[in-house]
């Protein structure tokens, strides 16, 4: 017991002895003694039930105060779960342990056409590939993983089986990752190697069956000799050409790699890029004219002046004698357009939709063709420009490219 209940207690049984004394002697005055005790008892005890009564009160409302808080926050939690799952593209689902689809999300309602009418048959409208891994991910309850196409996507389906703290399977949660692009570029890297395996067998077939005919037969005439050699020259030239192409064009694809940005003046570079092909311009008495107010522009010199060669190099190609090869370089306010243009055999609509296609290669006029790279490449460099390129052709009219660079503003002394 505490020492106030002892000294209360104590004072109590005093009163009591005095009332008692009192009221022997004096039964009036004792008797009030008494009362004043009792009523002193009486008074402490209902202070003391108002103090808990307070006190109950107090901590049901402060109770109460925890709980809206609680349920406000986990409200609160809900809802920013919910703007998460929504905002990400993933299709995300939960069917819980009686296969009723307890929760998805807003991307895998669009994705499958779900109403809140038809839920109930949820297995009735989504893809029977997908109902498949479903199935076999609530009988399992385990997490898989598997690719997966569905109406012309690929997905990555996950599951994962969720468990209360017991163990107990509530359920899966089911992820959908449209991993189309992926899908697309892994089948891009398989035919671009298919294809350059074939581009690189065809030369060296050719080596090959050359240097056996020359070693097994000794009698053949030097004038044929000479024309196997030179077969031999010619089609290393073009595998070391294909090699080198390749080699740049992974290059330039890396993530490693970057522009090695200068000032350039469009006149300077036209001229140069148009030197190793006077020869030939002269030979088909082509005639060129360019347009280009001297410009300059701040761009990776070597990589644009690739760009024009294998332009120029096309064009040349593609014309006819006595045709024309323009060059137009104009500016607005934030870019550079860049005309190419001849008139010569032209493209046809079937070809210019595949142009850029890695080895995809169109006959020329003299009925030769490049690697099939190329434009693969030019369009790659422009693309590291942040820039775009568009070809327009018509079949014996002429081809238009068009190539837009835009400006990129620097300090003026990185311009000096």
């Amino acid at each position: 017991m505490s020492k106030a209940f002892i000294k209360l207690l104590s004072l109590n049984i005093t009163l009591v002895i005095l009332a008692l004394i009192a009221f022997y002697f004096y039964p009036f005055l004792g008797l009030l003694v008494l009362i004043i005790v009792i009523g002193f008892d009486i008074n402490k005890v209902y202070n003391q039930s108002k103090e808990r009564q307070s006190e109950k009160i107090y901590e049901r409302k402060r109770f109460e105060f925890e709980l809206s808080e609680t349920e406000k926050t986990i409200e609160n939690q809900e809802a920013q779960l919910e703007a998460l799952l929504n905002n990400i593209d993933s299709p995300i689902f939960f069917i819980d342990n009686n296969h009723n689809l307890s929760y998805y999300n807003i991307p895998f309602q669009k994705n499958f056409k779900f109403t809140e009418s038809n839920l109930v048959d949820y297995l009735q409208i989504l893809p029977n590939e997908l109902v498949k891994y479903i199935d076999d991910a609530q009988f399992l309850n385990t997490s898989t993983e598997h690719s997966i196409k569905i109406n012309q996507k690929y997905y990555q389906f996950i599951s994962h089986p969720i468990k209360n703290n017991q163990d107990y399977f509530l359920g899966n949660i089911f992820i959908l990752n449209d991993i189309t692009s992926i899908e697309y570029s892994k089948r891009a890297q398989r035919h671009f190697i298919a294809y350059a395996s074939h581009e690189l067998k065809t030369p060296i077939a050719a080596i090959r069956g050359a240097i056996e005919i020359l070693i097994n037969h000794d009698n053949i005439p030097d004038d044929d000799k000479i024309d196997f050699q030179n077969m031999i020259i010619e089609q290393t030239e073009k595998m070391n050409i294909l090699v080198s192409d390749l080699l740049d064009l992974s290059k330039l694809e890396s993530d490693s790699y970057h522009l090695d940005y200068s000032l350039v003046s469009i006149n300077n570079l036209i001229t140069e890029t148009l030197k190793p092909f006077e020869q030939e311009i002269a030979k088909q008495q082509l005639t060129i004219s360019i347009n280009s107010n001297d410009l300059k522009f701040y761009v990776d010199q070597f990589r644009m002046k690739q760009v024009f060669t294998n332009i120029i190099s096309n064009a040349i190609k593609f014309s006819h004698p006595n045709g024309t090869i323009a060059l137009s370089i104009t500016e607005s306010k934030n870019n550079y357009q860049i005309q190419i243009t001849d008139n010569g055999i032209g493209i046809s609509s079937k070809d210019i939709k595949k142009v850029f296609d890695p080895f995809y290669t169109i006959t020329s006029r003299d009925q030769s063709s490049g690697t099939g790279l190329g434009l693969t490449i030019v369009k790659t460099i422009i693309g590291l420009h942040d820039g775009s390129i568009d070809i327009t052709s018509k079949k014996d009219s002429g081809t238009t490219v068009s190539i837009l660079i835009p400006k990129k503003y620097i300090l003026e002394k990185e311009l000096n």
